[in-house]
């Protein structure tokens, strides 16, 4: 409790300093910092209808003001807690390069076969039991796993059931933080330009019906 409470204090100092804002203004601020959601933040701060929120949260959140308030806090958010983008960058290469096979075995195991009764079931012919091959999944002891990036694991009624975060969106954010997406389209574009430009200089050398000739005669040759 002391620890939150003094972070709250000097979220709450930082946002008092400022006098570019305005009361429900540090109020969204604050809120958005604890949750998160615009939305949410705005019907706190400004106690409007919720078909409001939605719409004018948003708007407020693009607020040069706003978003710089927000930024300081984040700031102080991030010192209180000692995380930095390192931290978060590790968190997600430990979500994308997470493997199942971790975490479970699977293996195929013989087990006895028993009848409606309960009873061991055996072979007429050669009167050696009956058995049968059946699937079995084993979860690895959490001593030696890192459960951080666990979601859940159930325990149903057709077993157990783990899950993992999300690979997928874990890759997503990445590229998204190193620019990967970008670089991609830009790669593309660039060779989509220079093949448009190759393309021109060849029906500038030859026309259509030339260029179709010369290859054709290229490939009985070969």
């Amino acid at each position: 409790m002391g620890r939150k409470k003094d972070i709250n204090e000097a979220c709450l100092d930082e946002l008092f300093n400022d006098d570019e804002l305005n009361d429900q203004q540090r109020d969204f601020v604050m809120y958005y910092v604890e949750s998160n959601n615009a939305s949410q933040a705005y019907l706190k701060a400004y106690k409007c209808k919720k078909q409001y929120a939605s719409i004018m949260g948003s708007k407020l959140l693009k607020n040069p003001k706003v978003q710089s308030a927000v930024k300081r806090l984040k700031k102080i958010l991030m010192k209180s807690f000692d995380v930095d983008v390192t931290s978060y960058v590790e968190y997600l290469l430990k979500v994308a390069n997470a493997d199942i096979s971790d975490y479970i075995t699977f293996e195929e195991e013989e087990v006895p076969v028993y009848d409606t009764d309960g009873s061991r079931m055996f072979d007429p012919d050669t009167g050696e039991p009956l058995t049968k091959k059946i699937n079995k999944m084993h979860l690895t002891n959490s001593d030696f796993v890192d459960c951080s990036v666990v979601e859940s694991i159930k325990q149903g009624r057709d077993g157990i059931s783990i899950q993992l975060a999300d690979k997928a969106k874990a890759w997503e954010k990445l590229a998204k933080y190193f620019g990967w997406v970008g670089e991609q389209k830009k790669e593309e574009s660039a060779d989509s330009g220079i093949l448009d430009a190759i393309k021109g200089e060849l029906k500038s050398t030859w026309d259509e019906e030339d260029l179709d000739a010369d290859l054709d005669k290229t490939l009985s040759q070969d």
